[in-house]
């Protein structure tokens, strides 16, 4: 598996986890607001085996209870079922994806192994993210309702869908029809609304994006019944604040 980064302890990458983060290199996106830009291509980051994964998580296991792995896009790397086995079979830590939802197959055979899916569903709108366009849209959709089932199936599963509040990807107006959609697709799990922070985004697109005051979404959230949604903010601010 190509590595291009690794935080040992994290508090931020499983709800209510401590976890060691792996971050492989690659994407098939390209998110004008991805703070983890340096990865799409590919080219940085060493190839590491199962073994010296699994050393590194040892190295760290009596800190943390879960193992993230994160991108880039971890689906695309050919070897992630391989790893996945190996840390489950090996240790006793929960195992953890963060994806974007956009190879569904990959979703549909790593599901049932894994302790938990992320999905960051970038927008309702074709065309606003390079190689986003509504076939990719109907499949992250494909993908979380997967992950809803595998809720239901397993409730030790957690299933989340996270958005990055920002326009023009996802306007202030967007956010009520999105959580309309995810009830109606039969989503059940966590909705993570996250704000937007330029901080290490590319310069050339600062000027393309638009914050949203936070407040003001999770206000908006807080008018709309959203069972069975566990709603949740991160706030540059405040940090997690429970919406619903």
């Amino acid at each position: 598996m190509k590595i291009a980064a690794i935080v040992p302890y994290s508090t931020v990458d499983e709800l209510g986890r401590s976890s060691i983060t792996f971050f492989t290199s690659g994407c098939n996106l390209d998110c004008q607001y991805c703070h983890n830009h340096r990865l799409i291509s590919g080219s940085v980051g060493k190839e590491m085996t199962v073994d010296d994964i699994l050393t590194v998580i040892n190295d760290n296991a009596r800190f943390i209870t879960s193992v993230v792995i994160s991108g880039g896009e971890p689906t695309l790397q050919p070897d992630l079922l391989d790893v996945v086995t190996a840390i489950k079979q090996r240790t006793k830590l929960r195992v953890y994806i963060n994806s974007n939802g956009t190879r569904f197959d990959a979703i549909r055979d790593i599901a049932g192994m894994v302790d938990g899916i992320s999905i960051d569903f970038k927008t309702m709108m074709p065309g606003v993210i390079p190689h986003y366009d509504s076939r990719t849209i109907e499949t992250v959709i494909k993908s979380i309702r997967y992950i809803a089932n595998e809720y239901r199936r397993r409730p030790t599963f957690k299933a989340e869908v996270r958005l990055t509040i920002a326009e023009p990807m996802i306007p202030l107006g967007m956010v009520p029809i999105i959580v309309m959609s995810l009830i109606s697709w039969t989503y059940e799990g966590y909705l993570v609304i996250q704000e937007f922070d330029d901080e290490n985004i590319r310069p050339e697109f600062k000027h393309l994006l638009k914050p949203i005051d936070i407040d003001r979404v999770v206000s908006m959230i807080r008018s709309i019944d959203t069972m069975p949604l566990y709603v949740i903010a991160r706030t540059l601010a405040n940090g997690i604040v429970l919406v619903q």
